[in-house]
Parts: C-alpha cells; sequence; structure tokens
C-alpha cells in the first residue's frame, strides 16, 4: 500500500542516520506523539463538556418553556371560570393579549 511505502522509505532514510541524528530523530518522533496525543485528549474533552453543556442548557430551555406552559394553562382555567382579565395577569405575569387569545 501507499501508506506501507511512505513507512518504508522513512525507515530507510532513518537507517541511514547517525547515532546522534537517530536520537534527535526519534526524540523530535516522540515529542510530535506526545503534543498529538495532548491535542487529541483536549479536542475529545472539549466535546465532552459541550455535550454537557448542551445537554443543561435543553434541560434549562425545557423547564423555562414548561412554567411558561403551566402559566397559560392557568390563565385559561381561570378565563373560563369568569375570572378577570386583569386579575389573571396580575396573577401569572401574562400580559392582557396573551391571555385575550386563550
Amino acid at each position: 500500500t501507499a501508506q506501507g511505502l511512505a513507512e518504508a522509505k522513512e525507515n530507510l532514510l532513518v537507517d541511514s542516520l547517525s547515532e546522534e541524528e537517530r536520537a534527535n530523530y526519534l526524540r523530535f518522533m516522540e515529542n510530535r506523539r506526545y503534543e498529538t496525543s495532548i491535542i487529541e485528549g483536549s479536542r475529545s474533552e472539549g466535546r465532552l463538556e459541550g455535550r454537557e453543556e448542551g445537554r443543561e442548557e435543553g434541560r434549562l430551555e425545557g423547564r423555562e418553556e414548561g412554567k411558561q406552559q403551566e402559566k397559560f394553562n392557568i390563565a385559561r382555567t381561570l378565563k373560563l371560570k369568569g375570572i378577570d382579565i386583569e386579575t389573571i395577569a396580575k396573577a401569572t405575569g401574562l400580559a392582557r393579549e396573551q391571555i385575550e387569545k386563550l
């Protein structure tokens, strides 16, 4: 394969280096692998943090939507019982226009 040929070529080049050059090269490659590992670990950690933040935002949005829906349900019930719109608005925090549309 092409990758196998590239590796074989690299090995030949490394084998032709002096011992000092080879040691420097191997140290360089080890440092590169270490840096790559750190970067990949950081990316993975960042993705996990992002997912968790997204989940938390979703939970908060869901709670807020639920609270808002509950206000509408209460307003609808009060309106059906004949309570005046001004009182419903004060009790629920909804605007008169929102209550009138129910």
